[in-house]
């Protein structure tokens, strides 16, 4: 898997990269980094755009954008991010 961090720095298309595999999980992910996903609809086909738009939230807000951050999220769910935690200790 290609991780494209600079430096230390995270930037969003790691990120997505990361978590495109849990892409139906995206309004699990952004409230579990404290995103509002209230208006995020339940559409099919949606998920991946709408992961998109977590993270772009995230990253937009500055909160904690680290990979501490993203491992903590994948500890609290491990059921459903088990797979993006790997690729995160993978890199």
């Amino acid at each position: 898997m290609y991780m494209y961090l600079v430096g230390k720095e995270l930037t969003k298309a790691a990120v997505i990269k990361i978590f495109e595999s849990s892409a139906n999980q995206y309004r699990l992910i952004g409230t579990g980094l404290n995103v509002d996903v209230s208006d995020l609809m339940l559409i099919p086909g949606t998920a991946s755009t709408n992961l998109n738009l977590v993270f772009q939230r995230w990253f937009d807000a500055d909160r904690d954008v680290n990979l501490d951050t993203l491992l903590k999220l994948c500890d609290d769910f491990p059921d459903q991010l088990g797979k993006a935690k790997s690729s995160i200790l993978a890199y």
